[in-house]
């Protein structure tokens, strides 16, 4: 099984939970060692643009591929499994991940994505929990530059969302050209 996850080229090779020793995500609340990944490349890039108002003060981005073993402990939590406005309720999806975090469970937790809140769709954040001695099973398979595109946001106000531009993401391996804002001219 491949995850993907955008890094600074810097901390590509990093694989130790560091993100979540230092930071709150919608997941974990900090002093807990957490990688996010996604299963599609392509939502490992949008997560990371919708969380920054200008791609170019990003210091330089590769995108990280995982290989990890098919038989590797893991659960998932299914949109039905959540309250209704999930999506707006950090502190209780932070609750859910920090348990599962510090039950050492399982190596990955598949959730749904903010993003793509849709039942049944194969694009899924996934955490890496560092305090299972599994996540050492996982390999660093592949580093590749990777630029956020500027196109899909306006340059004074953050992302375009609801505001007519042509929309893409780029890299030197092209993964998607499209905005997931409906109105945007890219559909």
């Amino acid at each position: 099984m491949r995850l993907w996850r955008l890094a600074s080229e810097r901390r590509a090779r990093d694989f130790d939970g560091g993100y979540g020793i230092s930071y709150d995500g919608r997941w974990n609340t900090r002093a807990r060692p957490v990688t996010y990944c996604s299963t599609v490349a392509s939502l490992t890039a949008l997560e990371k643009r919708v969380h920054v108002s200008d791609p170019a003060l990003l210091p330089p981005q590769v995108l990280v591929t995982y290989e990890c073993p098919d038989d590797i402990s893991r659960r998932a939590i299914e949109i039905d499994d959540l309250p209704a406005d999930w999506t707006r309720r950090v502190t209780h999806t932070q609750s859910i991940g920090d348990r599962w975090l510090d039950s050492k469970a399982e190596v990955l937790l598949f959730v749904p994505s903010v993003i793509m809140p849709i039942a049944n769709v194969p694009d899924r954040n996934v955490l890496i929990n560092h305090r299972r001695a599994e996540a050492a099973s996982i390999n660093v398979v592949q580093v590749i530059p990777f630029t956020l595109d500027r196109a899909c946001s306006n340059r004074d106000s953050g992302p375009a969302w609801g505001k007519r531009a042509q929309c893409s993401m780029s890299s030197a391996y092209t993964i998607f050209s499209v905005c997931t804002h409906s109105g945007c001219a890219a559909h």
